[in-house]
């Protein structure tokens, strides 16, 4: 509470970014060990009420990790923060849905080869996505997806990209333009290419790759 005290009356918090995973004991305890989904929830509720009182109303954001462990908590997440918006109006809420990034990290690898959200039962996942995309629409609390409108990728079929290993993608951008590579996401990578290809109309400094697919 006291660094919660400490940033607001020094208005020192511009945004806040809540990394949350999921929105039941369940699902939170199992995705981030030694965590207490209680104490999460009265630490946020510390956080909005205080806000709330010193008059500081930063932009509140939950980050949500997709993996197939947790997928169906999001409508849940949806309705636990319509209760926070209904509790503490002067805020404003967001959700950032975010996917599970390789990394050479000693067993973190085989977790996402595991919990990777494009395993997941597909049925299953398409309507949970559906369900929070509804609750979305009635909550008036945006969903942001891979930079894209988040009912756009469930109309489209709530597709998620399969996993693309990155030494492979590496090796297709450096053969294909030899351009600096930045890696978003498993099977989803944006390249940084310098100069623009001359066939480019637009100003674009980056071109997003699907796994098994060519740019054009």
């Amino acid at each position: 509470r006291s660094n919660i005290e400490y940033l607001i009356d020094n208005r020192l918090i511009s945004s806040v970014n809540i990394s949350i995973d999921g929105a039941t004991r369940d699902t939170v305890e199992k995705v981030r060990v030694n965590v207490k989904f209680a104490n999460m929830l009265r630490g946020i509720d510390y956080l909005l009420s205080y806000g709330t009182r010193q008059g500081v109303f930063p932009p509140i954001t939950f980050s949500f990790t997709l993996m197939k462990i947790n997928f169906h908590d999001l409508p849940e997440l949806i309705r636990l923060i319509e209760r926070y918006k209904k509790k503490y109006p002067d805020f404003s809420y967001s959700v950032s849905l975010q996917m599970l990034v390789l990394t050479d990290v000693a067993g973190y690898r085989e977790f996402v080869h595991e919990q990777h959200p494009s395993l997941a039962d597909q049925k299953e996942f398409q309507t949970a996505m559906r369900e929070a995309a509804a609750e979305s629409k009635r909550t008036g609390i945006f969903i942001g997806f891979l930079g894209e409108d988040f009912q756009q990728f469930v109309d489209n079929g709530c597709h998620i990209p399969e996993l693309l290993d990155p030494l492979t993608f590496l090796e297709f951008g450096k053969q294909e333009y030899g351009g600096l590579s930045m890696r978003i996401g498993p099977g989803w990578y944006e390249v940084e290419i310098a100069p623009l290809p001359s066939r480019w109309t637009e100003e674009r400094a980056f071109v997003t790759i699907e796994a098994e697919e060519q740019c054009e």
